[in-house]
Parts: C-alpha cells; sequence; structure tokens
C-alpha cells in the first residue's frame, strides 16, 4: 500500500515542473503541467473495472481537495497538495489494495511530498549528500 502511494506521489514529481502551475517545458523536452482539476485528479485513481477479475470495491474512487486532501500529521508535508484521490480494493484471498493520487501545485511540492513519504530526496544528487 505504501508503495503504491510513493510510486503515485513520485509518478507526479516527475510529470510535473515549474513553480506557477502552468504547463513548460522539461529539459527532455517534454510538455507537463500540473493537474489543477480535481476530477482529472480521480479519473487516474483505478475503479474496479481496471482491478482483475474476483476483485471487489471498498471504495469508490473519490478525491478530496483543499484542507479535506491532506490528513498528514505535519502542515509542513500537506504544504503545496491540491487533491487526493483515493480507491480500495480487495479480494476473495483477503488480498487489498489501496491506490493513493496526490496532485500537488508544483514540481517542487511533488518531490517535497514524496521525499517526506520515502524518507530520502527524490533527487540522486541530494541522495548521495545524504548517505
Amino acid at each position: 500500500m505504501v508503495v503504491v502511494l510513493v510510486l503515485a506521489v513520485y509518478g507526479l514529481a516527475r510529470l510535473t515542473t515549474g513553480g506557477d502551475g502552468s504547463s513548460s517545458l522539461r529539459p527532455d523536452g517534454r510538455r507537463v503541467s500540473v493537474l489543477k482539476d480535481p476530477e482529472t485528479v480521480t479519473a487516474i485513481a483505478p475503479d474496479l473495472h481496471s482491478m482483475p477479475t474476483g476483485w471487489t470495491a471498498t471504495s469508490s474512487p473519490r478525491v478530496e481537495s483543499g484542507g479535506d486532501a491532506c490528513s498528514a500529521s505535519t502542515e509542513r508535508q500537506c504544504e503545496g497538495v491540491l487533491s487526493v484521490a483515493r480507491s480500495s480494493f480487495r479480494n476473495a484471498y483477503d488480498q487489498s489494495a489501496f491506490f493513493l493520487v496526490t496532485a500537488c501545485a508544483s514540481a517542487d511540492a511533488a518531490r517535497r511530498v514524496y521525499e517526506d513519504l520515502a524518507g530520502q530526496p527524490a533527487d540522486p544528487a541530494a541522495r548521495a549528500q545524504t548517505t
């Protein structure tokens, strides 16, 4: 569950760039932008049709925005979080899957949220300095 959460935040950190939330170009030439629309964030979270046969939804994809979007223990962890979409599933073998998609206001905010979740810097250069 934590792995899925970390990967979702990390993916958004890699997709977004720029501090103002506008569309911009990454150094590799790809155009990226911040996901500002909560409905787009909800659409990214898997629904029951995305899961293999035999899984049941324990919660449908839902989105929370603003202050409701973040339930972290510190305000710093919530800084820059625009919206969060969640969905969860269970199968007959008592296995469960939980998905959390976090949209942040900037690439820097997404990187910081990822680092908080992973407990280490997302940037390889910064990671080398901490080891």
